[in-house]
């Protein structure tokens, strides 16, 4: 016997300009979901806050929470005034969010940390409203950018993702390959709680 699927409901999310999801898309635990990615729209269709950037030509974190049906309750963009590109997500156990990915952006904005280098890990901690709580950023002296996120038992995030970078900034190891771009490592990062290095 054939399965017959019967689609629920459906819903398109956005604004004027480009929107993207990457991996970025869970389920709540009040069975509601969070969709993340980014944003290059101004105020306009779901999109409720303004770019970063004014010029509107690179991208911000864009997150839309939703109930069980898809109806949205709320958005928030996050960044700076460069481009932002968000590509983890995760809940956290007091019910906020946790996001990753990769900020070109000096300090302005959401952003508080000093760049690195070309590109660096971003990480920030939202409340279940969307309201930011801490941001940080790690990085060597190029390119280096986020890519999962996961929570550990002493309440901690461990970061993980691709660098360019050799021993500088953040970075305590040099690239096993030194020929340069494209030549690239895993690195991870530890995190306490409050977003500190460990």
């Amino acid at each position: 016997a054939q399965y017959q699927f019967v689609k629920q409901w459906d819903y398109r999310y956005g604004g004027n300009n480009q929107e993207f999801i990457y991996t970025s898309f869970l389920q709540t635990k009040d069975g509601g979901y969070l969709l993340g990615g980014i944003s290059m729209s101004d105020v306009s269709g779901d999109k409720t806050q303004p770019n970063w950037d004014t010029n509107l030509s690179s991208t911000d974190f864009w997150i839309v929470r939703l109930d069980h049906e898809g109806h949205k309750l709320w958005d928030k963009r996050y960044g700076g005034g460069a481009t932002e590109v968000l590509y983890a997500l995760q809940q956290t156990t007091d019910g906020g969010f946790i996001m990753g990915g990769a900020t070109y952006s000096w300090v302005s904005g959401d952003i508080t940390g000093y760049a690195r280098g070309d590109a660096d890990y971003w990480v920030i901690k939202v409340d279940s409203m969307g309201n930011k709580q801490w941001d940080n950023r790690f990085g060597g002296n190029m390119r280096d950018e986020l890519h999962s996120i996961a929570l550990t038992q002493d309440g901690g995030y461990i970061l993980g993702g691709q660098s360019e970078s050799g021993i500088s900034g953040d970075k305590t190891e040099p690239l096993w390959n030194l020929g340069g771009w494209p030549y690239r490592d895993g690195w991870v990062v530890k995190i306490d709680s409050l977003g500190n290095k460990q």
